[in-house]
């Protein structure tokens, strides 16, 4: 099942802020380029965490963020873009699609 991106919810002074929280976060823990698996699923938590409900809670458990960068072989390449272009809008959008990959391994 590829990644498809929800409609935009949201004006571009919401997507900065949230942008700024993230960045502001990464940058005591990621720099330069993400190289390392444990840096793409640190940026996804932080960009759930800092997304107020936008991404699935789960996203924030950095097994859940592991899994999902794991099913979805492109999430990691739009990680590493919004990392550069400090800008997370593209992985806030992809909301209802992350949502549901964690209640894939899920025993309920």
């Amino acid at each position: 099942m590829p990644l498809e991106s929800l409609p935009d919810r949201f004006d571009a002074t919401t997507h900065d802020e949230r942008d700024r929280a993230v960045d502001k976060a990464g940058s005591k823990t990621l720099s330069g380029s993400l190289i390392l698996p444990i840096q793409y699923i640190v940026l996804l938590n932080y960009i759930a965490w800092h997304s107020k409900g936008d991404l699935d809670p789960k996203c924030i458990a950095l097994e859940e963020a592991e899994a999902l960068i794991d099913t979805y072989g492109e999430l990691k390449d739009m990680l590493a873009s919004a990392w550069q272009r400090r800008s997370y809008r593209e992985i806030r959008n992809l909301g209802a699609c992350l949502e549901l990959v964690p209640r894939l391994g899920s025993t309920y």
